[in-house]
């Protein structure tokens, strides 16, 4: 049995899994404590329904994929418009050493990827995709450059791709978490303004809690 979701209702699930991320975070002490975003909590719980339905009662869920393909040509098109030469500037001497840390890890990624694609005797451009283009360039960059290689002929390029990028998203969401929450709490550090949404409910959690 398989069951289509085309179109808006893809983004209606999309919404439905981000919320019960959110309400799980406010119910569960455990991801609220270890800053645990609510998005990779919504999305690892409708992975394993997916995974469940199909595995023990053969109900296969196909995900239509246009919008994700118009969505991420919005992304890419407008990512930089919010970039600004003068917040670079004030970034001064951290931003540097970020910056060059940043490209350090780049190439220690894909200097690990290759290697152990050739130890394991398979295609090094598949190391590639595990490297930077994944867990540095996320979901985007996975998806269009695994559409180009599959398109040269490295067969299962994208859904590898997308593979290493969701393992990269979950694990920083998990590891990230709790160590951005500790060097917040460590250092005191406190926001200059508030720049995001939350549901009403949300923030009157983190006014008790704060």
């Amino acid at each position: 049995m398989e069951i289509r979701i085309e179109n808006l209702d893809v983004v209606i699930v999309a919404v439905l899994v981000l919320f019960l991320g959110q309400l799980l975070t406010i119910k569960i002490a455990f991801l609220y404590r270890y800053n645990i975003p609510a998005a990779v909590t919504g999305g690892i719980i409708c992975s394993l329904l997916v995974a469940v339905l199909q595995g023990f009662w053969d109900i296969r869920i196909v995900f239509d994929l246009q919008l994700r393909d118009l969505f991420l040509l919005f992304f890419f098109s407008t990512i930089g418009l919010g970039a600004k030469l003068k917040t670079l500037v004030q970034g001064g001497k951290m931003l540097a050493i970020l910056s060059a840390v940043a490209a350090v890890l780049l190439i220690v990624q894909n200097s690990l990827g290759v290697g152990l694609a050739l130890l394991a005797g398979g295609d090094p451009a598949f190391g590639m995709l595990a490297g930077s283009v994944s867990f540095a360039g996320g979901h985007g960059t996975a998806i269009a450059w695994g559409q180009v290689a599959t398109e040269a002929g490295l067969k299962g390029a994208e859904e590898f791709a997308i593979a290493c990028a969701t393992f990269g998203l979950i694990a920083g969401g998990i590891i990230g978490g709790p160590i951005g929450g500790w060097l917040v709490t460590k250092y005191q550090l406190q926001p200059t303004s508030v720049t995001s949404v939350v549901p009403g409910r949300l923030i009157g959690m983190l006014q008790e809690r704060g």
